[in-house]
């Protein structure tokens, strides 16, 4: 990626801003993100540096976000293929993603670890998280605080509604 998108009066959006790999699909939403920080941003005759030194923060930031959440694909990742194995031992984690996979072994993500204009939420990365085994050997302190029959109810109700919402839906 540019180190910095937008330069003097020239500004890269899209690929001639920069490429990740497309394991999520962000480009689109990077694209439109761009454009409408340009709209936000847009400069007149002067072009003043503060407008795009606040542009290129908010790309670099978007574009470290993506970044994080592709490799944490990778590092977490419980396939069993070569490509995969070797993909999960060789992946450099950056910091950023190192403190958030760390602070999960002690608490699921929430709400404040995603807060802010992010295209990922919490929920995004406990799905990933979840679906590759990353909380298996996990426990938390409140991880007892529900006692067993209350929580088997709640799951049932829950499974009903999933049902009865499912049903409703039309087929294709």
């Amino acid at each position: 990626r540019m180190r910095r998108s937008w330069v003097k009066n020239c500004v890269a959006i899209g690929l001639s801003s920069g490429f990740i790999e497309p394991l999520e699909a962000t480009a689109i939403y990077m694209i439109e993100s761009a454009a409408r920080w340009l709209v936000r941003h847009f400069p007149d005759k002067a072009i003043s540096p503060a407008l795009s030194k606040n542009f290129n923060k908010f790309t670099n930031t978007l574009y470290e976000e993506v970044r994080d959440f592709i490799v944490m694909h990778y590092y977490s990742s419980n396939r069993p293929e070569p490509f995969w194995v070797a993909a999960r031992q060789e992946i450099e984690l950056p910091d950023s993603l190192r403190e958030r996979l760390e602070l999960w072994r002690y608490t699921m993500p929430s709400i404040i670890d995603t807060s802010g204009d992010r295209l990922f939420d919490y929920w995004n990365y406990l799905c990933v998280l979840y679906s590759k085994g990353y909380f298996r050997d996990v426990s938390y302190p409140m991880e007892g605080s529900i006692n067993r029959p209350e929580w088997e109810q709640f799951s049932k109700r829950l499974v009903n509604h999933r049902r009865r919402l499912v049903d409703g839906l039309p087929d294709h």
